[in-house]
């Protein structure tokens, strides 16, 4: 059966293909009883025990963390065969035939406990959605749940999510418990890594431009993750990961490869809506980026164009980020969806600028959608308003037609967050006319008619 091979060479496939199923239905023939089964058996196995041999060479042995061991052999010949292995175990295996003893002394009617998580590590604050639905009763008793989060904390879901706010290791239980009153555990552990301290000493404040290669102090996997563990430079910071070069009088990071990311602490001293500009340089454009703020995306996906050269660096801008008075972590991560193990791009510094065009009030639970509003005033002359909403932070273009589908001007190809926003239009070098303007966002396409009238 295609389980027990499963079984015999990779044990957590098997169990990952069992997790991927919500019905447990049939799987290739297999009843559910058979995959009830062999899951319960796959659930005590365990990792595989390399120490103990078989007198055959188609055998595998398991053991679990009681040091309970699972026995399974395979029996090519045309006769019975008495297995025997070196820790002095032994089992009958018929001709033909595949067979698995396990030692554990388990209930076999109790639930199976599946614990599973989005993530089992990150800086703080970090959220980990729990789930616990996947588990499950062999005779389809009700199940209820308790999580033990290992501060203290619990909770009766099924399904939950939950915030560490603190650095630290902590231990994850679900108990699961049938109609029986038979109860399930299963744990994990969760690494809560904290933050790195502001490489001048104090948060660099909010707006000013913030040299990239003054990233914060606390090395590797705390301030910065690098994936080479020299500094190809060795002109800035020696003693860490991150590749540095000179720039005559200022420096840049270097040679940024998808999976790397670099932490900054910030300063705010207001509420307010602010530009966040990487100056960046590359010449394949095949990465991106993404700034996080204390760990929310606030930005999206931004692709990497070319810059033209190595040495030339241009902004890509973020515009109109909320960020609440106080002191904060920015995150720059690097990714790329063709190029995982070359340099993608170099960064020299982050320009922040105090956005003055969008309101003051932030406004984090209001729902945005992807829309057009018409222009005003409309007819006009010269100049009008257009304002728009997107639903996501990302790429926005915005550009204005002829009537013979001519492009004539275009306002925007930049990159926006969530929210609304409005620009200007100037038609002082237009005609009398109508015009078109379309707003493209994520695939998605909106074209409206304005009118221009001297």
């Amino acid at each position: 059966m295609i389980w027990e091979y499963l079984a015999l060479s990779d044990p957590n496939l098997a169990l990952s293909l069992f997790y991927a199923d919500n019905n447990y239905e049939e799987f290739d023939g297999e009843s559910r009883a058979h995959t009830v089964h062999w899951l319960n058996n796959l659930k005590k196995m365990g990792q595989m025990d390399t120490t103990v041999t078989a007198s055959i060479p188609t055998y595998s042995v398991f053991k679990n963390a009681a040091n309970e061991k699972t026995y399974v052999a395979f029996n090519p010949s045309p006769e019975l065969l008495t297995v025997n292995f070196s820790d002095g175990f032994s089992m009958e295996v018929e001709a033909g035939k595949m067979k698995s003893v396990n030692t554990s002394t388990a209930d076999d009617n109790a639930p199976v406990v599946l614990l599973i998580t989005d993530k089992i590590r990150g800086k703080v604050p970090l959220t980990i959605q729990f789930t616990g639905s996947k588990s499950f009763d062999k005779n389809d008793s009700p199940l209820t749940y308790s999580w033990d989060f290992g501060n203290g904390t619990s909770s009766s879901a099924t399904d939950t999510s939950y915030t560490f706010t603190e650095p630290g290791d902590y231990k994850i239980m679900l108990s699961v418990t049938n109609e029986q009153n038979i109860q399930s555990k299963d744990s994990l552990t969760i690494s809560v890594l904290g933050n790195g301290t502001p490489f001048s000493g104090t948060p660099f404040a909010l707006p000013g431009k913030l040299q990239a290669e003054n990233y914060d102090k606390g090395g590797e996997g705390v301030a910065y993750h690098d994936v080479d563990v020299n500094n190809i430079g060795l002109t800035y910071r020696p003693d860490e990961g991150v590749d540095l070069i000179s720039l005559g009088t200022d420096h840049a990071v270097y040679w940024m490869v998808a999976g790397e990311w670099l932490e900054y602490t910030i300063s705010v001293s207001e509420d307010g809506y602010y530009d966040i500009s990487p100056y960046l340089s590359t010449v394949p454009a095949f990465g991106n980026f993404r700034i996080r703020i204390d760990n929310e995306d606030v930005s999206g996906k931004i692709n990497v164009t070319s810059t033209g050269a190595w040495e030339t660096f241009k902004a890509f801008p973020i515009i109109g980020v909320p960020i609440k008075a106080g002191t904060h972590i920015l995150r720059f991560e690097i990714d790329s969806d063709s190029d995982k193990k070359g340099w993608l791009f170099s960064m020299n510094h982050i320009v922040f600028a105090k956005n003055t065009t969008v309101s003051n009030e932030l406004d984090q639970t209001r729902p945005y959608e992807f829309s057009l509003n018409q222009n005003f005033p409309n007819p006009f002359n010269p100049t009008t308003s257009i304002e728009f909403s997107i639903p996501k932070a990302g790429n926005v273009q915005l550009r204005v037609f002829n009537t013979l589908g001519q492009e004539i001007a275009q306002l925007i190809n930049t990159n926006y967050t969530i929210g609304e926003h409005s620009v200007q239009f100037d038609a002082s070098n237009l005609s009398s006319g109508m015009y078109f303007y379309q707003l493209k966002f994520d695939n998605a396409v909106i074209t409206k008619k304005m009118l221009l009238m001297k």
